[in-house]
């Protein structure tokens, strides 16, 4: 069975413009590990669409955190590019087919361990059971 998160994750890393650096992967578990950037999915909240009956909102968590510790310097520099890259990518055309839209990012540590952002965006989707 697929999950929205599932289909979001699968949409998201197959747009040519995502970074090839930056993995695409559900947020359900802590991370005491990163190999490179890593953007993860979490949906934090499902509410019904005013669109149409079988739609669906989901206010989704991206969090885009990578494997440097060091929270100033070169992690910062990798952070703050990494964070142009994804919004610029949600921006594009190429993100149109996910209808995703995001509203703001925000600095956060993810994990008490790795430098961070928290991208607040929503996906607009229709239920096909």
């Amino acid at each position: 069975m697929s999950t929205t998160r599932d289909a979001l994750v699968a949409k998201l890393a197959e747009l040519d413009a995502m970074p090839d650096d930056v993995d695409v992967v559900a947020y359900s578990r802590k991370v005491t590990n990163l190999e490179r950037a890593t953007l993860f999915v979490r949906v934090d909240k499902v509410s019904n669409s005013k669109q149409a009956r079988g739609w669906r909102d989901f206010d989704v968590t991206l969090i885009l955190a990578i494997p440097q510790t060091d929270p100033t310097g070169p992690a910062d520099d990798l952070l703050d590019a990494r964070l142009e890259d994804v919004l610029d990518l949600l921006d594009s055309a190429d993100a149109d087919d996910i209808g995703v839209r995001w509203t703001e990012a925000t600095r956060a540590v993810l994990d008490e361990l790795f430098p961070a952002y928290e991208i607040t965006a929503t996906a607009t989707t229709q239920r096909t059971p």
